[in-house]
């Protein structure tokens, strides 16, 4: 099996953490704090607390401070995408069954992806606006 560049990397090892969004939200202001964005952050604390050294570079965070509204239309969007996944596996089964509101359902989610993508553009609206405005 051919690998991939990033497993040939000095630090392919990966753990996956779910964090409840108030921890998430915490370990990003910390991290903020430290001018480190949350992998680099929890990376030196996990490197800490086993007692080896962290030989990683630290990586700043991207963007420190992420405009809320852009993140909010992000979030909404993406809740619009996981809506037309679900619409279209809905879609396949009735369509599969012969189900007789099939031609309904693929109207819907017609109009749910052209919804999806108005929101996708908006955000990248918004983004734009808000880059002029600070610039």
């Amino acid at each position: 099996m051919r690998r991939r560049g990033s497993e040939t990397r000095a630090m392919s090892g990966q753990v996956l953490v779910r964090l409840s969004p108030a921890l998430a939200a915490a370990v990003s202001a910390a991290a903020l704090s430290a001018d480190l964005s949350a992998g680099a952050w929890l990376r030196h604390l996990a490197a800490e607390g086993v007692g080896q050294p962290d030989q990683a570079r630290p990586t700043k965070p991207v963007d420190a401070a992420p405009d809320p509204l852009v993140a909010e239309l992000g979030l909404v969007a993406r809740n619009v995408g996981r809506m037309n996944g679900a619409l279209v596996q809905l879609a396949k089964t009735m369509r599969e069954t012969l189900h007789p509101d099939h031609a309904a359902s693929e109207q819907v989610l017609a109009r749910l992806r052209a919804a999806q993508r108005e929101l996708i553009d908006l955000v990248q609206e918004v983004r734009r606006d808000r880059g002029r405005h600070e610039g």
